[in-house]
């Protein structure tokens, strides 16, 4: 199982001795259900859309580090709301997330006996409403003839060209090809 630690808010984990193990890793979100009973007809009508289901991402969490009751609570203040989080195995790739169990962390603290390491794991479910992996927005200086454009999210985005003439000779002849469309 892959041990790492995680970014959100712009705040690693490791400031909190916090690192997650993933159980379940899901590649793909479910597509959303668009179809429609007609009546008197028999089946349904099913609109083949490309749409998705939210997504959840499940982490298991456990600190690395000693801490005190202090730092549990900023801890969880941290984890509050919604923002990038960014695993430190994709640095590339962020999902714009929330926790959406926070009563576990809460159960957990409560547990705990007061000692320096708190033994035990916990989850943490991350609420994804929009169920992809976004990559930051890159510029790509076009050098030579044939430029490619390198968009590593899983999102489907479009694309946005912006050509800017530095010079002060006029651009002519350009040419956009799509190699393939999402």
């Amino acid at each position: 199982m892959k041990i790492f630690t995680f970014n959100f808010k712009g705040v690693s984990s490791d400031e909190y001795g916090l690192y997650a193990s993933i159980p379940d890793e899901p590649f793909n979100t479910r597509k959303r259900k668009s179809h429609k009973k007609i009546d008197f007809r028999d089946g349904v009508y099913d609109f083949e859309n490309d749409v998705h289901d939210p997504q959840t991402l499940e982490m298991e969490c456990f600190w690395k580090k000693p801490i005190n009751r202090h730092d549990i609570r900023e801890m969880a203040l941290w984890l509050t709301g919604k923002d990038r989080l960014i695993r430190d195995f994709e640095p590339d790739k962020h999902y714009n997330a929330t926790v959406y169990n926070r009563s576990e962390l809460i159960t957990f603290i409560n547990r705990w006996d007061g000692n320096e390491m708190p033994n035990g794991k916990f989850r943490l479910t991350w609420y994804c409403a929009d169920p992809f992996a976004y990559s930051e927005q890159t510029t790509t200086p076009i050098s030579s003839e044939e430029t490619d454009i390198d968009y590593r999210g899983t999102a489907s985005t479009p694309t946005l060209i912006r050509l800017i003439n530095n010079t002060d000779q006029p651009i002519r002849n350009i040419t956009v090809t799509a190699l393939s469309l999402i």
